[in-house]
């Protein structure tokens, strides 16, 4: 089909309810697209036997669930004959859901009941989240939204996914989970957040304790497994957007690690960089404390069996579609030296790109609502 282009196919996609994954993985100039009949949800799945697009959610830990698109259709860029979308059946559509908007003053009460827990030695970093709600859905321009954002974050892996039930996602994560290059498998210990201003940037103890913690933690996470021939570099300063990082690559063979892959992924999952330490206690406060269900936000979602054989990423800066709003997730790492200010100016910083790009690719065809911002980009929270 002549003079097709990928936000067309995606146009269809959602208006037809479609399971589809397009997704742009970083430093890469082509998009890839996996088109399902269905979508399938897996228990417990092997990671060395699956192909196709899986998303998992943050609950993964102790859930084993994830989705997984199989690739009916499997194309590069808008290499795809559009007309073959038009004997899917049309699907009904997602439904709204009633999410929890986090409010300063609910994030206080989160914040401080964590404070609490470092100081009596119950935990020595937790992950604290929230969501920013629109006032206007980016359903009707969600394709254009996709091909903004793999415009302006070169080096995140970009997505694009629609779960029938589950909903329309999209968002630009830089933080690896773990892939292959060449003969190499690679993760990542991404943490710490300083406003980008193109300037060197002088890290403080907090943030060097805090991704030190990531660090440390994927060491055990390695050796635990078995795993005890890897290379690790030290940390350095890594641009995701608006926003820079601390970030240590850890290197392993595709021999040494292919017998022990799925043990690895299940204990990597969810790490301190998004759940905290010790694991099993941060992820139990945080399903606590926190009012929203984090769904696909902090859990890991990629290409599996492809042509690159394994791209999973931790999924961040991200954004759920719904018919009348849409809702951005962000959260940050929490230790004993956090300052509240600080860490909510941080979510801040972290959502500001999504969202004026999301309002730059706003139509008002699809304004349901009136804009609710304030100077600092994020909407007004309505509970």
């Amino acid at each position: 089909m002549t003079n097709t282009t990928l936000t067309d196919i995606h146009a269809v996609c959602i208006k037809k309810n479609i399971p589809f994954a397009s997704w742009r993985t970083p430093n890469e100039k082509n998009c890839k697209t996996i088109i399902a009949n269905k979508a399938q949800k897996l228990k417990s799945p092997d990671f060395t036997s699956l192909k196709g697009f899986v998303a998992s959610p943050f609950n993964f830990f102790t859930k084993k669930n994830l989705w997984l698109l199989s690739p009916d259709y499997f194309f590069e860029n808008n290499n795809f004959d559009m007309s073959s979308l038009f004997g899917f059946p049309d699907a009904d559509s997602n439904p709204d859901k009633e999410i929890y908007y986090s409010s300063f003053d609910d994030y206080k009460k989160q914040f401080t009941h964590f404070k609490k827990l470092f100081a009596n030695n119950t935990l020595q970093k937790g992950v604290l989240s929230r969501i920013i709600k629109t006032e206007t859905t980016h359903r009707g321009n969600a394709e254009q939204l996709f091909k903004k954002l793999t415009e302006s974050y070169p080096d995140a892996m970009v997505y694009i996914i629609n779960i029938p039930g589950e909903g329309l996602w999209i968002g630009a994560t830089p933080e690896p989970f773990i892939k292959t290059n060449n003969e190499r498998y690679q993760t990542s210990s991404v943490a710490a957040t300083q406003p980008f201003t193109g300037k060197s940037i002088k890290w403080s103890e907090k943030e060097i304790e805090e991704q030190q913690i990531v660090t440390d933690y994927i060491t055990g996470v390695l050796k635990k497994t078995g795993i005890t021939d890897f290379t690790k570099q030290r940390p350095k300063t890594y641009r995701a957007g608006n926003v820079s990082h601390l970030k240590t690559d850890f290197t392993i063979s595709k021999e040494i690690i292919k017998p022990h892959l799925n043990n690895f992924l299940h204990n990597l999952h969810p790490t301190p960089a998004v759940c905290g330490i010790p694991k099993q206690d941060a992820y139990n406060e945080i399903l606590r404390t926190e009012h929203h269900n984090r769904e696909f936000y902090t859990g890991f979602l990629g290409s599996v069996g492809m042509e690159e054989d394994l791209q999973l990423f931790v999924n961040l800066r991200c954004m759920q579609i719904f018919e009348k709003h849409s809702a951005v997730y962000v959260g940050g790492g929490l230790t004993s030296g956090s300052v509240l200010e600080s860490e909510w100016r941080e979510t801040e910083y972290k959502s500001a790109s999504l969202l004026r790009i999301a309002e730059t690719t706003h139509t008002k065809t699809f304004n349901t609502h009136d804009n609710d911002y304030n100077g600092d980009f994020h909407p007004t929270n309505k509970n």
